[in-house]
């Protein structure tokens, strides 16, 4: 029968060893969860980045619907055609129950659990090829019934998100109609068809009905 003799020297090192594994591998575990509870916090911001930019895509093609104008001539339906781009941002907020467009900055910011996010919706006219009629970046004419939208979504701490829409207007969209003008300058925004913005004192619309005439000099 043979005995092996082992020292307490020999079992203290090798229990001193198996501590310095255990603590390794603990600071490993640690080291991953608290990567993974970053990412999934990383995770949320960006999942509520993007929720609100869909939301914020929704508002717009509700105003769309709502009336072409509002979009076409923002943010209310009397606003110049040409007030679009980076340099014109809206914004979505809500008139009751019903989205609209606004250039009012508190509409801006939207605070998701402690973090805010701020929405901006950028709108830009289009243009098409005149022989294919393809959406074209320059060159081309004008499409007044299509609209390129944009909705960026920024928070410190989460990607930004962009999300990108084109939109037409719908077939329920009729074009404006006005054969009167009787009823003078002053309305500012597509309401009444028998009036207009301004005029230079020049013209006579009070005569035979869809007819405009120029005053003598």
């Amino acid at each position: 029968m043979f005995f092996k003799e082992v020292s307490h020297g020999q079992v203290l090192v090798e229990a001193l060893l198996g501590i310095v594994v255990s603590t390794a591998m603990l600071a490993g575990s640690a080291a991953l969860i608290n990567s993974s509870l970053k990412l999934n916090k990383e995770g949320g911001k960006g999942s509520a980045a993007l929720a609100l930019a869909q939301e914020g895509m929704e508002a717009v093609q509700a105003i769309r619907d709502t009336s072409w104008h509002n979009l076409y001539n923002p943010p209310d339906g009397a606003g110049a055609s040409s007030n679009k781009g980076a340099s014109y941002p809206y914004y979505v907020g809500k008139s009751g129950t019903t989205w609209v467009l606004t250039t009012d900055t508190a509409d801006k910011d939207i605070t998701v659990d402690g973090l805010v996010y701020s929405r901006v919706v950028q709108i830009d006219n289009v243009s098409r090829d005149n022989s294919t009629r393809d959406i074209v970046t320059s060159g081309g004419t004008n499409d007044p019934a299509t609209q390129k939208v944009t909705v960026t979504v920024t928070a410190t701490g989460s990607a930004d998100v962009a999300l990108v829409q084109y939109f037409t207007r719908v077939y329920t969209h009729s074009p404006w109609q006005q054969s009167s003008w009787a009823g003078g300058s002053g309305q500012t925004s597509w309401s009444d068809t028998a009036k207009y913005d301004t005029d230079d004192g020049n013209v006579n619309v009070t005569g035979t009905v869809g007819t405009i005439k120029l005053e003598a000099q």
